[in-house]
């Protein structure tokens, strides 16, 4: 420890500590206006002739001087030799000279997407940076790209490209209109959607009284960095391009709902993989984590739950969706990190994909099966019944035989 940090210096005026005694003056002198004796500064001779104006500084009086007064009176005033030009500024000055002294003429910058002139060409790069790059954020922000054609539209509403995609590729948009008597009902029914054509949609625009939500596989991929590292090979569930389907729903002042709902998906198939995680599956999978489950007892368990029921998007559930679930509830596990299983997931994925459809064939060919069979029982039925009325003929004349042949010998005897 220093001797001024121990013993620290207090202003005499406002009992402001310091560590050393050349900010202690500083701080008399600035904020006090004072000498360290304890002298007002502008008592001591600084202040203007001319005009009585005060200042802390000498230098700031001489610079007031030369300045103002000389302007006015005429002298001490720095000229130009070749025009009427004065200055009290020898920066002014040799600004003013530079002018006379250009060796090339000139040349002026105009702007290539305006009509704006400039003499330089960092006044042309600091208009393009102020006004054009704006536009061009813009314009990528509603550019929406056809999925069937390469047509583009930078409209701002999306009625052009649906009218594009009904008139050119003949495509029938049409919306549905429900209404609900709350909130919680609306998203009852949304969840249930989700289920039922494997679709997700994410919440793009809310506002007070309205909100819409968009298909996740709507728009282009835009990584979230700084872009200082060259991003990795990784997947994204983006198409590129613009999907119609949407929820557009307006609340009312009763706490009503009416949503329009644009079921028709464009440009991609509804693929169990590209679906999130639904809330109530991942309160259950960190439910399993704080009860220090290990993470393939959880795989497994998951895993197990086809055989009961279809198959949903928590049966596909990877390591890496379960490190996701971690952080986002502030969990940790004492255990190292894994390597992830994704590739082992996607050929789980396929195989069960493979069983159903396998399964498919089995219960159409079953199906025919038990038709053909049918037909059999049927005509052997036919057969059984006709063959019991040939028995039965056959029956009664054995009878009739037998009966006169006894008449015969009871004659004879």
């Amino acid at each position: 420890m220093n001797g001024d940090t121990e013993n620290p210096l207090k202003c005499s005026i406002c009992d402001k500590e310091f560590k050393s005694k050349s900010s202690c003056y500083s701080h008399i002198k600035n904020v006090h206006k004072k000498n360290f004796n304890g002298e007002l500064l502008t008592e001591v001779g600084c202040a203007c002739v001319v005009c009585d104006k005060k200042f802390t500084y000498k230098k700031n009086l001489k610079i007031h001087i030369h300045v103002v007064h000389s302007q006015q009176d005429g002298t001490n005033l720095l000229k130009c030799d070749k025009c009427n030009y004065s200055t009290a500024y020898k920066s002014n000055l040799k600004r003013h000279f530079s002018k006379y002294t250009h060796e090339k003429p000139l040349q002026l910058q105009n702007c290539p997407k305006c009509n704006a002139v400039y003499s330089s060409l960092r006044a042309l790069k600091a208009h393009e940076k102020k006004c054009h790059t704006v536009e061009e954020e813009q314009l990528e922000a509603i550019k929406r790209q056809c999925p069937l054609c390469p047509f583009i539209s930078f409209a701002i509403r999306r009625s052009e490209i649906n009218d594009h995609l009904e008139k050119i590729h003949e495509l029938t948009l049409s919306k549905k209109c429900y209404s609900f008597e709350s909130i919680k009902a609306f998203h009852k029914w949304r969840l249930e959607i989700t289920k039922q054509t494997t679709s997700f949609y994410n919440l793009r625009n809310l506002r007070k009284n309205t909100m819409y939500y968009v298909c996740n596989r709507n728009g282009v991929f835009k990584p979230r960095g700084l872009n200082k590292r060259k991003l990795k090979a990784m997947g994204s569930c983006k198409i590129n391009a613009y999907c119609p389907s949407g929820i557009k729903c307006f609340i009312d002042k009763k706490g009503g709902v009416n949503a329009e709902y644009m079921p028709l998906h464009v440009g991609h198939e509804n693929e169990l993989k590209y679906i999130r995680l639904t809330t109530e599956e991942r309160e259950f999978i960190a439910r399993k984590i704080a009860c220090n489950t290990p993470r393939k007892d959880i795989l497994k368990m998951v895993r197990n739950t086809k055989s009961k029921q279809e198959l949903q998007r928590l049966s596909l559930l990877t390591i890496k969706d379960i490190f996701n679930i971690e952080r986002d509830f502030k969990l940790s596990y004492n255990v190292k990190k894994h390597s992830p299983d994704s590739v082992g997931v996607e050929s789980w994925y396929h195989q069960l994909k493979e069983e159903e459809e396998c399964n498919r064939r089995q219960i159409s060919s079953t199906k025919n099966n038990k038709e053909t069979l049918e037909k059999q029982l049927t005509e052997e039925k036919k057969t059984e019944s006709s063959l019991e009325l040939s028995l039965q003929s056959e029956n009664g004349r054995l009878q009739e035989i037998v009966c006169v042949r006894r008449c015969k010998q009871i004659s004879y005897k």
